[in-house]
């Protein structure tokens, strides 16, 4: 007894996918990229936000023309504490916080070792050739350090 091929329609493969399956995982994997994007961006921004806010107070510091250094440093301490612990940060004075911001980011603030003491606690004033060379290590410095992971 030998059943007609028509007979045997339930054991055929289904419907191929129809184009509605196909919007379904476009939408889904749309949503997924969408997700990420938006987890990196909210990582990026309080970081890229620190950095510009650090820059701009950097910016208007060397605008003043007196008691550039002692901002400068407080400045720096200030956005560093936000990467490292208060402990750490409040020992450092002169030549040990030169030492300790060329080490973090690779700078040579320990260029100006000699003079950064009368410049931090006393009446001198750096040239400005000085202060150009300051600002760009500061500068250099909050570029490096703004990709650490904040405390």
């Amino acid at each position: 007894m030998s059943l007609p091929i028509e007979q045997l329609n339930d054991i055929l493969p289904g419907p191929l996918p129809s184009f509605e399956s196909k919007w379904v995982w476009g939408s889904v994997l749309s949503i997924f990229l969408l997700f990420l994007i938006i987890k990196r961006l909210a990582r990026w921004y309080p970081r890229y936000r620190r950095y510009r806010k650090a820059l701009k107070e950097l910016k208007i510091l060397f605008k003043n023309k007196e008691n550039i250094v002692p901002s400068v440093n407080l400045l720096l301490k200030r956005y560093a504490s936000l990467f490292w612990s208060r402990d750490t940060i409040s020992t450092l004075h002169t030549e040990a916080w030169l030492t300790f911001l060329d080490q973090q980011a690779n700078t040579k603030f320990c260029f100006f070792h000699n003079q950064w003491m009368d410049w931090s606690y006393g009446t001198a004033e750096p040239d400005p050739k000085e202060r150009k060379k300051i600002y760009r290590l500061c500068k250099q410095w909050i570029k490096t350090i703004k990709q650490r992971n904040p405390l």
